[in-house]
Formats: structure tokens, C-alpha cells, sequence
């Protein structure tokens, strides 16, 4: 199967632009925002992060405006397992006072809103992270500042088996004409490589990742201010989303949670030192236990602390190097440390 590029793809309202606002209902945030990912996760696995970003000269709006993109990940989450019971977005949760929610990252670019507004590639730019990071990530970017186009209400990108990706939401564009999560869900659906060149009802013209076929589907090019729950994930199963063609299918999203087969890893330290691994959701300094899509491949990799040595795995892992470990069921690793050798020599006086 031929790996499609990634694409620009929006949604867009034949409305007036009017300044978002949060809505009443928004679930309350505790949290504060990074500008680096907290660990560990608390679902494991390949992630959703969420940012908001303002341009150089922009409003920092974060006080009024976390609760409501904290509520549209929520209402996110339930749409999507009312649309299909066995899967969710892994959206990049971190324990807070209440409980778990999303942890937030907070940008302020160097460029000024009229240069953003531009050239939309600034926001991706923006997001600096590590190769390593950035290929199991996918980003849900609310971008609070100036717009070229007050008609077009997001943006996104991405590969269907590689982050990074982007769904950008413009917040100073179609709201709340539009509601957020709607467009947040959208551009979500690109940024994890929908919708196929090849899907049946893929639009004719341009060839840029919507359907055409369904007013009601989620990625119908337009909006006109239907809420996320009237609408639904590829109406028919036959485009995107749980279908029985040879393209590319978001059902199988590594940034999906499969809700119906998870796997438990234990991780056990003996002495001291940590094991992170190399998908995000695990970096264990004490014994810690975490879960899994089953099937999923992931590296564990030991680092004694300060006067400590690596001495060897136990378990599902073996030897004293890095551990590769696919989750086919559950598995229990203990990681070994011990103090570091040192050298010593004595010196006896010599009689006479």
C-alpha cells in the first residue's frame, strides 16, 4: 500500500468570524500549563498533546480558555466511544489535585500575529520537540490569534502511521457559530492521515482528505454549526473508519486507545535507578505498573542513578542492555541495580 503525503485539510463555514468564547458548560481545569510534557503519562502509548499557542504580540487568554479545550477533549472522548465502543484518542493526560486531565502546553511564538496569519506553517514550526518524541506524537493546537481566511475554522496534517501531525483549531475564526470540538475532532481525523485518497466517497475536487457523500459525516469539508454528537464517524463504515478496504483504516491508529485489549506491564527496580521506554507512558524511578494496546512494541531502557550500575533484567526482559518487548499479554520486568565497581589498591611498606 502506497504511503499517502501529508496534506493540508480544513473545515470551513460560509459564516462572519466572531471571537470564541468558552462555553458555560466548560469542565473545570486544575491544572497548569508546560512548556514540557509531564511524565509519566497516564495512559501509555503513542499521544495526543494539546497546546495552546498566541503569536509574539498576542492575548494570553490561558486562564478563561483551558477549561473549555479541556471540555471539548472530553466531549471528544465520549462522541468517539458512542461512535465506536472499543476505541478512544489517547489524549496526553497527567494527575492533577482533581484527578487526571489533559496536560496542556503552553507556546508563545516569536512571530507576530500578521506573519502567522500568513503563513499558517509558522504554528507547526513552532512545536519543538525531539525526533524521538515528535514521531509518536500527534499535536491538537489552539492557536488564539489572527487569521487570513475568518471563514476557515482549522487546519491539520499528518501520516497515518507517523507523528508528527497537527489539527489546528483557529480560535479567532468561526466561533462560537461552529463549536470547537467539532473542529477539533475534524482536524483531529486528518492529523491521523484521514481521509484516503482512495476511500469511495473521498471528495472528487480537490483531492484534500474530505467526504463528500454525508452532510452528517465528520469529515464533510463544511461546517454549519452542528454540535459533535450530531454527527457521525464515517456514516456506513465504508471510507475511513472500519472498513473492509485495503487503504489505510484511523480504526487501526497507533493514537487510539483499544478500549477492548489492553495489556498490563509491571515494572519491578531493585536497588536504585529508573526505566523509561521509548513510546511515552513509562518512566518508573520506583516499581510502577502500567497498560497497554496489546501488540504494542516498546524499548525499555535502564539508567542507574548517580554511583549505581545496570547489573541485568529478570522476567519478560534478559541480558543488561536495552529490552525490546512486544505486549502479546501481560508481562512482569525487573530491572537490577547494584553499586558501581570501584578500583582499589593497597600498598604494603617494604621492611628492612
Amino acid at each position: 500500500m502506497r504511503r499517502p503525503h501529508p496534506r493540508w485539510a480544513g473545515i470551513a463555514v460560509g459564516l462572519a468570524a466572531i471571537v470564541w468564547a468558552a462555553p458555560a458548560n466548560a469542565s473545570p481545569w486544575c491544572g497548569t500549563l508546560s512548556s514540557a510534557d509531564r511524565t509519566p503519562n497516564v495512559v501509555a502509548g503513542d499521544v495526543v498533546r494539546v497546546v495552546y499557542m498566541i503569536p509574539a504580540d498576542g492575548q494570553d487568554r490561558r486562564g478563561e480558555l483551558a477549561s473549555a479545550i479541556e471540555s471539548d477533549a472530553e466531549t471528544i472522548q465520549t462522541w468517539w466511544q458512542q461512535q465506536d465502543p472499543t476505541r478512544a484518542p489517547r489524549f496526553d493526560l497527567t494527575s492533577f489535585s482533581c484527578g487526571a486531565q489533559l496536560d496542556m502546553e503552553f507556546v508563545h511564538m516569536s512571530q507576530k500575529g500578521s506573519k502567522v496569519a500568513a503563513e499558517v506553517r509558522w504554528i507547526t514550526r513552532a512545536i519543538v520537540a525531539p525526533f524521538a518524541q515528535a514521531r509518536y506524537t500527534k499535536y491538537l493546537i489552539y492557536y488564539d490569534g489572527p487569521v487570513a481566511d475568518p471563514d476557515t475554522c482549522g487546519a491539520g496534517e499528518g501520516y497515518p502511521d507517523i507523528g508528527p501531525g497537527y489539527a489546528i483549531v483557529f480560535l479567532r475564526a468561526c466561533f462560537p457559530l461552529v463549536p470547537s470540538a467539532t473542529v477539533a475532532a475534524h482536524e483531529l481525523v486528518h492529523a491521523l492521515g484521514a481521509v484516503p485518497l482512495e476511500a469511495p466517497h473521498s471528495c472528487p475536487f480537490p483531492k484534500d482528505g474530505h467526504t463528500c457523500d454525508n452532510r452528517q459525516d465528520l469529515m464533510y469539508p463544511y461546517a454549519d454549526g452542528s454540535p459533535l454528537g450530531s454527527l457521525l464517524l464515517d456514516p456506513g463504515r465504508d471510507d475511513y473508519y472500519g472498513h473492509s478496504g485495503s487503504w489505510f483504516d484511523v480504526q487501526d491508529s497507533p493514537w487510539l486507545v483499544r478500549l477492548d485489549h489492553q495489556e498490563r506491564l509491571a515494572v519491578k527496580i531493585a536497588g536504585t535507578g529508573s526505566v523509561a521506554s521509548d513510546l511515552p507512558g513509562l518512566a518508573c524511578a520506583v516499581s510502577c505498573t502500567t497498560t497497554w494496546n496489546a501488540g504494542a512494541r516498546l524499548v525499555l531502557r535502564p539508567k542507574p542513578a548517580t554511583g549505581m550500575r545496570f547489573v541485568h533484567w529478570r522476567g519478560a526482559c534478559l541480558g543488561s542492555g536495552s529490552c525490546t518487548l512486544k505486549l502479546r499479554h501481560a508481562a512482569n520486568a525487573v530491572a537490577i541495580f547494584a553499586p558501581a565497581r570501584t578500583n582499589r589498591s593497597t600498598m604494603r611498606a617494604r621492611g628492612g
